[in-house]
């Protein structure tokens, strides 16, 4: 006889888009939004190139730069 039933089942009730992300992400937002891993959201946040600030250890991401960012990437790769 079961007496109580565990779900391992996650509602999630609000997905991260384009259009309902914050101004400025946290890694883990960005993350979630580009469909990444958290490792590699790091690894970008790291690069020289990539429009992050970093206050002491916490690394922020203002969204419109991000967009042009993946846009200048996006040319970069449809031109090779």
């Amino acid at each position: 006889e079961i007496k109580e039933k565990v779900s391992n089942i996650v509602v999630v009730d609000w997905i991260m888009t384009w259009e309902n992300s914050p101004s400025v992400l946290t890694v883990e937002q960005m993350a979630q939004l580009l469909q990444i891993g958290t490792n590699k959201a790091y690894q970008l946040v790291s690069s020289p190139e990539f429009p992050s600030i970093k206050m002491g250890k916490i690394h922020r991401i203002p969204l419109e730069p991000l967009r042009e960012y993946l846009n200048k990437k996006a040319e970069e790769h449809s031109e090779l």
